[in-house]
């Protein structure tokens, strides 16, 4: 990721993944906001 719009895309596509039954677990793992530091994990099941 590289801003925070970049997060909340992720956060709107793991809600759109749960209704279709995937679930997802993301991990923000270091959010320098506004700096552009920012990564995350993601696991889907």
């Amino acid at each position: 990721m590289q801003n925070m719009a970049d997060a909340e895309e992720l956060a709107t596509s793991m809600v759109k993944a749960q209704r279709t039954g995937i679930n997802t677990v993301a991990q923000i793992t270091q959010m320098d906001y506004p700096s552009v530091n920012t990564s995350a994990t993601v696991w889907r099941f």
